[in-house]
């Protein structure tokens, strides 16, 4: 053994669909000798032939026994494809989720920075308005009382 079990771990959706795929053929192959067996049973009856109607009796109850195994395989199959299915998709989903997550936050962080980065310079601005005002009435009164003198 080189490890070969490592990969059907891997890829289960895969080989679940396989599965799935080759007992439908099973079931679809039994059917079809179930009808073959019906058929030949018709002639047993028609010729009396009772040993040979038991014989294909039991062959077709066989077949449908094989029929509901293979269909419980199947819908196990199937259960256990979707399952690998939804698991995937749920990992991707709580994947992208996150990343989206990390995005607004990120997003976000940026727009409180801006925000900040706004009110420090409205602040700033406000300031430096009042400063050239306050600058201006000195400036004002100093030539107010020039011209007065």
């Amino acid at each position: 053994g080189t490890g070969g079990g490592a990969e059907q771990l891997d890829e289960p959706p895969a080989k679940q669909l396989d599965r799935c795929e080759l007992l439908v053929q099973h079931i679809n192959n039994s059917k079809k000798e179930i009808l073959e067996l019906e058929k030949a049973k018709e002639v047993a009856e028609k010729a009396n032939d009772f040993d040979l109607e038991i014989q294909l009796d039991e062959n077709i109850d066989s077949y449908h026994k094989k029929i509901e195994k293979y269909e419980k395989l199947h819908l196990e199959a199937k259960e256990k494809a979707a399952l690998v299915k939804a698991e995937k998709d749920a990992a991707e989903a709580a994947r992208v989720k996150a990343e989206e997550e990390a995005k607004r936050e990120a997003e976000s962080y940026v727009l409180r920075l801006a925000a900040e980065a706004a009110r420090v310079k409205a602040e700033e601005e406000a300031k430096r308005e009042a400063e050239s005002y306050v600058l201006r009435l000195v400036q004002d009164k100093t030539i107010d009382s020039k011209e007065t003198n």
